[in-house]
C-alpha cells in the first residue's frame, strides 16, 4: 500500500502542473474561472484511479507466488504386444501305406524224368518187355466177355504202366533182369462168365 500512495502522489503533482499551464495559455482574457472546475473534476479522476487511463502498477517479485513446478517427464509409453504367433501348419496328409506285393505264386516242382526205356504205340515204357505185354493185355481184354467182374478190371488196363493194371503181377525176369508182364493173373478172371482161351495170350509173350 505505500508504493501505491506514493505512485498516486506522484502523478498528481505531474498531472496538477501540466493542467494549470493549460488553463493559463488557452485562456488569454483572464477567463480561468470556467475551467476551475474541469480541473478539480480531473484530479477527483485521478485520485479517485477513474477514467481509465492509468493502469495499477505490477506487484513485486516479492509478492508474486512461487511458479508451479515442471510436469514431470512421463513414463515411457510400454512396448506395443508382441504380434499373434502363426496358425500352425497344416499336419501333412499321411501318405497311404503301398500295399503288399502279391507272393508270387510257388513253381510246380518240376516232374522227374520219365523213365522211357522203350517208345512203341506212342507211349514210353521201362523197357522192351512191358511194352510187348501191354499188346499182349490188349488183345486179352478184347477176349473176355463183358460182366461185372471183369469190367472191375478192364477198366484200369490203360496206358503204359503196366505193373499197375488191376489183375496182373510184374516180375524181373532173372535171364534179362528186367520187368516182364504177366507172369501171374489174378484167378478172380476165371470165373464161368470171364473164361477166356488164356493159353494163347499167353504164349504170344514168350
Amino acid at each position: 500500500m505505500g508504493n501505491l500512495s506514493l505512485s498516486i502522489l506522484v502523478l498528481i503533482a505531474i498531472f496538477g502542473s501540466c493542467w494549470s499551464r493549460e488553463v493559463v495559455s488557452d485562456n488569454d482574457d483572464g477567463g480561468l474561472y470556467p475551467f476551475i472546475g474541469t480541473n478539480r473534476e480531473t484530479l477527483e479522476i485521478i485520485i479517485g484511479g477513474g477514467g481509465g487511463g492509468g493502469e495499477a502498477p505490477a506487484p513485486s517479485p516479492e509478492d508474486c507466488p512461487p511458479p508451479p513446478p515442471e510436469p514431470e517427464c512421463p513414463p515411457p509409453a510400454s512396448p506395443p504386444p508382441p504380434p499373434p504367433p502363426p496358425p500352425p501348419l497344416p499336419s501333412p496328409i499321411p501318405k497311404p501305406k503301398p500295399k503288399p506285393k502279391p507272393k508270387p505264386t510257388p513253381k510246380p516242382p518240376p516232374r522227374p524224368p520219365s523213365k522211357c526205356g522203350y517208345r512203341s504205340s506212342n507211349l514210353c515204357f521201362e523197357n522192351e518187355l512191358l511194352a510187348t505185354s501191354y499188346g499182349v493185355i490188349l488183345k486179352f481184354k478184347k477176349l473176355i466177355k463183358p460182366d461185372e467182374n471183369g469190367k472191375r478190371y478192364t477198366k484200369t488196363w490203360n496206358g503204359p504202366n503196366v505193373c499197375k493194371y488191376k489183375g496182373f503181377n510184374c516180375d524181373v525176369r532173372p535171364d534179362v533182369k528186367k520187368k516182364q508182364s504177366p507172369p501171374s493173373i489174378s484167378t478172380a478172371l476165371s470165373s464161368p462168365a470171364s473164361m477166356v482161351p488164356f493159353h494163347s495170350t499167353i504164349s504170344s509173350t514168350d
